[in-house]
């Protein structure tokens, strides 16, 4: 008995460390590594290797959103929505042709503030930018190590409940035996 709970417990450790190691390593894993990218500090969204989101405002009307180039490029910003059945609607729509640095871009969402950014470049790419002020703004982020700490004491307190319920299990079973008997 006293063998199976170490062995259980060694397991939980294994676990534990590989899921507080496993985020590091994707974070590490995702960090840019083109030098002609644009600050990650100033990012709020890549749309290519050269074109990025640095910010965006949403004054309830309008959402304006700063951007950063590398070079001359065209970007495309197109309104977000849901669509909750079949048909056609009105959405926003703006290509901007950017200059390298940093070029404001505007628009007036129809439904709500979210868009999609992309340049001819993230596209062929597979890539572009989701910008949803309402929600983005609403919510603060979790620090990182606040939310390994929140994982860990989760699966620590289901290690805890399974052992105490895998205990309580057999000794009901031994009590049952000796009763037989």
């Amino acid at each position: 008995m006293i063998r199976q709970i170490r062995i259980f417990a060694l397991v939980c450790v294994v676990l534990l460390s590989s899921a507080a190691i496993a985020p590091i390593a994707v974070a590490q894993a995702d960090e840019p590594t083109d030098e002609n990218q644009p600050e990650p500090d100033s990012v709020v969204a890549m749309i290519d290797n050269q074109t990025a989101v640095a910010d965006y405002d949403w004054d309830g009307e309008r959402l304006v959103l700063e951007i950063q180039a590398e070079r001359m490029t065209t970007v495309n910003v197109v309104e977000a929505i849901p669509f909750e059945s079949d048909g056609a609607t009105n959405i926003a729509i703006e290509s901007v042709r950017v200059r390298p640095g940093t070029t404001e871009i505007e628009i007036s969402p129809q439904h709500h503030p979210a868009v999609i950014v992309s340049t001819n470049a993230g596209i062929n790419d597979g890539n572009a930018a989701f910008i949803n002020a309402e929600s983005s703004r609403s919510y603060p982020d979790i620090p990182f190590g606040m939310s390994v700490i929140l994982v860990g004491l989760a699966a620590a307190g289901g290690a805890g409940a399974t052992v105490k319920f895998v205990q309580r299990g057999r000794n009901n079973n031994d009590k049952e035996t000796r009763r037989l008997r």
